[in-house]
């Protein structure tokens, strides 16, 4: 225990004598907002990492090759949810894991690219060269509802 971090604390023993105790000394106010940020950074970086591995997909390498990505189509969403991108082909390997037919498609800043039906279980590959950076949609639709989204964003 290093002396500098603890303060000396006599106590009374009820007539027989005093006798000294070492107790921690408190951190006050601004050791406990530290604590907090760092607390908070921890949690902020877990969290990144966590999306990092599920749910968001980004390459920032330019490359001739087209980029794979593995989209799952279920029944409440897309996953990924967030593709960030820069310009180029990119090959979309779809999978239908939901329990209706669906087709899958790209739109925006005018691209319009579809795959055929889906039934469940189905798989289909939608390829796209991207050429302007903005926002696009992934969409995963089905008879009579409304389809799921999803976002791809190329980056300059």
């Amino acid at each position: 225990m290093r002396a500098a971090n603890y303060i000396r604390v006599s106590i009374g023993t009820g007539g027989r004598g005093r006798r000294s105790l070492m107790r921690p000394r408190s951190r006050g106010r601004a050791g406990r907002r530290i604590g907090a940020a760092v607390l908070g950074l921890s949690a902020f970086g877990l969290a990144l990492l966590a999306a990092a591995g599920h749910g968001v997909w980004h390459r920032g390498v330019r490359d001739s090759r087209p980029r794979v990505i593995h989209m799952t189509l279920t029944d409440a969403a897309l996953d990924p949810a967030l593709v960030v991108l820069r310009p180029g082909i990119v090959r979309f390997d779809v999978r239908n894991a939901g329990h209706d037919r669906r087709t899958f498609a790209v739109e925006g800043n005018g691209i319009l690219a579809e795959s055929d039906d889906l039934p469940p279980g189905g798989s289909a590959v939608v390829e796209v060269g991207f050429t302007r950076p903005g926002t696009y949609a992934l969409l995963a639709r089905r008879p009579e509802a409304d389809p799921k989204r999803s976002d791809l964003t190329i980056i300059p």
